[in-house]
């Protein structure tokens, strides 16, 4: 079975770098295709290699 082609919101085109260098996210299909508005969004503590980052 075929997934049908996604039409997403905005085109690549469009999306802009706003900041640099703040590594990556997640967002639904409700946001990037459908349009809807993000409600909330929280940052967790980076880990790296097991061990928190910047944690002494």
């Amino acid at each position: 079975m075929t997934q049908p082609e996604k039409h997403y919101k905005i085109s690549g085109e469009d999306i802009q770098e706003l900041i640099t260098n703040m590594g990556s996210c997640i967002a639904t299909d409700r946001i990037v295709v459908d349009g809807v508005s993000i409600g909330y969004m929280y940052r967790e503590v980076q880990m790296e290699m097991g061990i928190l980052d910047g944690a002494s």
